[in-house]
Order: C-alpha cells, then sequence, then structure tokens
C-alpha cells in the first residue's frame, strides 16, 4: 500500500518494525527504483542475506550469522539518521499497542552479543595482528608482513603464522 505507486498514501520502507517514511529517496525506493522491493514492507532480513524474492523480505532474522546481526545494527542507524520515522509495524517486533515482542528482545541480544564477539575478535586483532597474501598463477601465494598489516597500527614487521583455534 505504501509503495510511492500512483495512489500510494506515501513512500514507506518498514525495517526491524520501524517504519520509516523513505520519500526523499524515491529514486531508489519508489517504483521502477534500485530497491522499490523494499517499499510497503517490513523486508528486514533480505537487507544482510541478499534474498530479494518474496520468501527473503521478511522480518524473521532469527538464525543469521554475528556480522549480519551487525549489519541490521548499521541499517538500523542509517534509516534512523537519514529518514524520518513515522511509526511501527505491528508483527514481529511490536504488537498492536507498540510494545516489543518477544522477537524483538531476542533480536536485541542477538545484537549485544554480535558486538561482544566483535569486540573480542578486535582484541585478538590486536594481539595477533593478520600479514597480507597474495596469490599469481605464475608466482603461486606470497605472505608478508608490514608494519600496518591487516589495518593494525605497530611499531614492529610482524612474522607470517597461522592461528589456531582449540576444538
Amino acid at each position: 500500500k505504501y509503495d510511492g505507486s500512483p495512489g500510494s498514501p506515501g513512500l514507506y520502507l518498514g525495517f526491524l518494525g520501524k517504519v520509516y517514511d523513505v520519500s526523499k529517496g524515491k529514486e531508489y525506493y519508489g517504483p521502477g527504483g534500485g530497491y522499490d522491493f523494499f517499499s510497503g514492507k517490513d523486508g528486514s532480513r533480505a537487507f544482510v542475506s541478499g534474498q530479494f524474492d518474496e520468501a527473503g523480505l521478511t522480518d524473521d532474522v532469527t538464525g543469521l550469522a554475528n556480522g549480519d546481526y551487525l549489519g541490521l545494527k548499521e541499517w538500523e542507524e542509517f534509516y534512523a539518521k537519514d529518514y524520518k520515522f513515522v511509526g511501527l509495524v505491528e508483527g514481529n517486533f511490536y504488537n498492536n499497542k507498540g510494545e516489543v515482542t518477544e522477537a524483538w528482545k531476542k533480536l536485541q541480544e542477538d545484537i549485544s552479543k554480535a558486538l561482544k564477539d566483535k569486540d573480542k575478535k578486535d582484541v585478538e586483532k590486536q594481539m595477533f595482528p593478520p600479514c597480507n597474501m597474495e596469490w599469481a598463477k605464475e608466482k603461486g601465494t606470497r605472505f608478508w608482513c608490514t608494519k600496518k598489516s591487516g589495518g593494525v597500527q605497530r611499531s614492529w614487521v610482524g612474522v607470517p603464522r597461522r592461528l589456531f583455534y582449540p576444538g
């Protein structure tokens, strides 16, 4: 209904149960735009899965990888910053009184877990910075380290190694 087509009352997009007016981005979200499949519904899962058919355009975000939950958080911040919030979708994340559901609480837990995991990996990356790698058909694989390898600034040049995890 809110897909920006002629006679539509507006151009809205639902994301994690929140509705945003995306009419200022009508060239993207309006009819014929590159992201028009997001308009008029909450297709949150597709933002991180890349599955843009009807089955993928769903607000069910259970069972995603940690990185996907971080991606959802980034998209949520984008829409909150760049577009006007206009309401809530009654369904998976909010009930008919505008109260959060168990699915919303689970999503917040999953995002929190993903953030903690990212922080742990960031600390690990500082302790064991990755080195560089390239492959060429003529030369094969080459590994080398610098003072900036892996985007980690340090005062020493690392040594290529492989990090193993128990289990």
